[in-house]
């Protein structure tokens, strides 16, 4: 697994977004108090936060951290070691 990049917590605005490049990767949605809301991976790491910042579709998420991966398959390598090191549900 090849982890390119990754980019530590930040709010989740449409400003901290634009850094992150629209590539594959591995996201994590966080509430206030840093609690993990939800897990992703998508091929377009910038353009499904960003979906997320706009939609508010998980209201309670405050917070993005993010991880540029090479493809597909490094995105699920990196979610199931997260779901054994982090118990993470993705």
């Amino acid at each position: 697994m090849a982890v390119r990049h990754r980019f530590e917590a930040r709010n989740l605005d449409g400003k901290s977004i634009w850094d992150v490049p629209d590539s594959w990767g591995v996201y994590i949605l966080r509430d206030r108090k840093f609690n993990v809301s939800y897990v992703g991976s998508t091929p377009t790491l910038r353009t499904k936060l960003y979906q997320h910042f706009q939609s508010r579709d998980i209201p309670e998420a405050k917070y993005f951290e993010c991880y540029q991966v090479e493809n597909e398959r490094d995105a699920i390598e990196l979610l199931n070691e997260m779901k054994k090191t982090r118990n993470v549900v993705a």
